[in-house]
């Protein structure tokens, strides 16, 4: 026969008869516009069960991280803190008074998610947390041997399933910081191609501006070679510009100069 013993802890009294689902909108406004939403993670930090009047009140605090990404392609990580409430009624619960002051509560998470956008300037995050409450009470169990095996054997799954969720956090905060290692990365490469095109633009500029100068002396050496010509050609050309009198009267004298040599 098997030796019992005794102990004090915790003893499931009674619990909600169906998981409770708690759903709303969180919105916040941003100091800046935003192009689109990289990624979103939502964490439940702090479950309590508080009592009000005749009734219960489970709250909820949640982290939210949001990663932005703005028109110039630039990443930035937005945290927020988000407070969430559902009021519980003494009918939603099984076999026992809920108001018995003896009774502690105890929230079992089951599910959360959330998923977030971009509204005129507002972040809306649209999230749900799906919840049990158990209704506990202080007393004393008697336990055989045996069961003080199974109760080990529950607790050491309870601990490496505790454990596992870490480790699955741990994974996706550091899924999140590669994630905006690269996208910094992006960022830096991007910013080296613009200043690059930038510091070539100045120089074609520049080469532009050269070809252009030396263009326009080009133009001025034809025109004062082709005016050299017609002067070396037409000795009689005169080098300033004449009036219709003048021109006349040169005209007059070329006439006299070819008649004189014929």
């Amino acid at each position: 026969m098997s030796e019992a013993i005794a102990i004090w802890a915790p003893v499931i009294i009674s619990r909600l008869e169906k998981p409770g689902r708690l759903q709303e909108q969180y919105r916040c406004a941003l100091d800046q516009t935003f192009k689109s939403i990289e990624d979103l993670k939502i964490k439940v930090r702090q479950m309590t069960v508080q009592p009000r009047g005749r009734s219960l009140e489970a709250i909820f605090k949640l982290d939210a991280l949001c990663l932005l990404e703005d028109h110039l392609g630039e990443m930035q990580l937005i945290s927020r803190e988000i407070t969430a409430r559902q009021r519980l009624s003494r009918q939603e619960f099984i076999n026992t008074d809920i108001m018995d002051k003896m009774l502690v509560f105890v929230i079992n998470l089951l599910n959360a998610d959330a998923r977030a956008t971009l509204q005129q300037g507002e972040l809306q995050i649209d999230y749900y947390i799906d919840y049990l409450v158990l209704a506990t009470r202080e007393q004393i169990v008697s336990l055989s041997t045996e069961e003080q095996g199974r109760t080990v054997s529950k607790v050491s799954e309870l601990v490496a399933r505790l454990q596992q969720e870490v480790n699955q956090l741990q994974g996706e905060n550091r899924q999140l910081r590669h994630k905006i290692y690269l996208y910094e990365k992006d960022i830096l490469s991007l910013k080296k191609g613009v200043y690059k095109a930038e510091k070539q633009s100045q120089q074609l500029n520049g080469e532009v501006d050269y070809y252009r100068g030396l263009t326009e002396q080009l133009q001025e050496a034809i025109k004062d070679k082709e005016a050299r010509l017609i002067r070396y050609e037409n000795p009689y050309y005169p080098t300033g510009a004449m009036s219709e009198e003048e021109a006349s009267g040169l005209g007059k004298r070329i006439k006299r100069l070819f008649a004189a040599s014929s």
